[in-house]
């Protein structure tokens, strides 16, 4: 029997009930995943009292949004930008950007944007977090990626604390970027990544890493100039052997004094006070030591704010930015966190150029005049002792650098044809 035109009228407007959450589903209630969000930024709401008295958390309550899978959620991460945005941070922001000849500007998708009067083409636009566990958070910065189009990311805490299956780079890609990590690294414990737009050409840096565990860093080209661009993370219970390794490579950051340096990460060195650079500590402590070995590679920290905030806990300077120009940084903003993760995330600008644009026709490759019985050659490879020991992503990774190199050399390349 077919449905009438009422029944299919009445089956749409449950569907859209259920979807806008005037009615819930009877068989999705969300409320538990929505009160969970919730308790993981209660520790930022609480300390967002508007002036007049009024309790920010009961404001985030009032405005509870149940989702669907069909819509990207409205998560209490942007409800806590919005109570940013209030009148109160906004009348701070503004008149901290007016300072620098700059207006900020907060539109309808509940995300700041700066505008300058001049040069925005001429920087690089660099987005950083402690992601404590990426895999349960990539969707959402995959979405910023997409909405706020930085140049770089840098990740901490990639990989989670304990996991049945080790994670896989394949799991953590963002089209149109390229991505340099250490997460299949026998060493790498939690994993630092970096990504970085395809259309900058980037590539592996010459950086030696001196044994650090938790290190990665990459270079671009920009005009007249290289850019070299480091993540790290140090644990709150590294040991004296891997602090050392990790100072002795950011001492050797100053034989790099021609070139221009980017160094982002949560080191764990809450002793430090950074606004006056000095650390209470005795000289054997390893803050005492990490704060002397970044005046000795002539390194100037950006953060001047806590980014890290915890109830009942002191708030504190974990997550850096570091680079050898004190001018490099600018329109630094400490933004809300990565997913449920207790560490502030931060937007900023690197004041260098872009490399230009190629004005040259875009090409392919002619496979029609490959030289395959080369890359045969190329091929014969014993690949059982090759992949020996090796996991089906290094597996993967190892057969397409080769497959890549081969071509490469033996594949030419022809204008292609705009008409197709």
């Amino acid at each position: 029997m077919g449905s009438t035109d009422q029944e299919n009228q009445d089956c749409r407007t449950r569907i859209n009930a259920w979807r806008t959450g005037t009615v819930k589903h009877p068989q999705r209630d969300l409320s538990r995943e929505w009160e969970t969000e919730v308790s993981n930024k209660f520790t930022i709401l609480m300390h967002e009292e508007s002036e007049n008295g009024e309790n920010a958390s009961d404001t985030v309550l009032e405005n509870k949004q149940p989702y669907t899978k069909y819509q990207i959620p409205v998560s209490c991460k942007q409800k806590v930008k919005k109570l940013h945005q209030s009148s109160k941070c906004e009348e701070t922001r503004s008149k901290a950007y007016e300072n620098q000849g700059k207006t900020a500007n907060i539109n309808n998708s509940n995300n700041v944007h700066v505008q300058e009067s001049a040069g925005r083409s001429n920087s690089l636009k660099v987005y950083y977090a402690n992601a404590d566990s990426l895999i349960n958070k990539i969707d959402e910065l995959r979405a910023i990626a997409s909405e706020e189009d930085p140049h770089i990311l840098g990740i901490t805490e990639v990989k989670p604390k304990n996991c049945r299956f080790p994670l896989q780079p394949s799991e953590i890609n963002i089209k149109g970027y390229t991505l340099f990590d250490n997460i299949l690294d026998a060493n790498s414990h939690r994993g630092v990544c970096i990504y970085i737009k395809e259309e900058l050409e980037p590539g592996k840096s010459d950086i030696e890493l001196r044994g650090a565990k938790e290190s990665v860093w990459a270079s671009i080209k920009c005009q007249g100039e290289v850019l070299k661009i480091g993540c790290m993370y140090r644990s709150p219970n590294s040991d004296a052997e891997n602090d050392e390794k990790l100072r002795e490579q950011i001492r050797s950051l100053k034989e790099h004094k021609h070139e221009k340096l980017l160094l982002m990460g949560d080191f764990n060195h809450p002793q430090i006070d950074w606004t006056n650079k000095v650390c209470l500590e005795n000289l054997q402590h390893p803050a005492m030591k990490f704060l002397e070995c970044t005046q000795d590679a002539y390194l100037y920290q950006h953060v001047q704010e806590p980014t890290r905030v915890r109830m009942g806990q002191q708030s504190n300077i974990l997550d850096l930015v570091l680079t050898n120009s004190e001018e490099m940084v600018d329109d630094l903003l400490i933004s809300a966190p990565l997913g449920s993760s207790d560490h502030c995330s931060l937007f900023f600008n690197i004041n260098s150029r872009p490399p230009a644009k190629s004005n040259q026709a875009p090409t392919t490759y002619n496979y029609y005049k490959g030289n395959y019985d080369e890359i045969r050659m190329g091929l014969n490879i014993d690949w059982e002792v090759e992949f020996q020991n090796k996991s089906v992503e290094q597996c993967w990774q190892s057969l397409k650098t080769k497959i890549t190199q081969l071509r490469n050399k033996f594949i030419p390349r022809r204008k292609r044809n705009q008409g197709k």
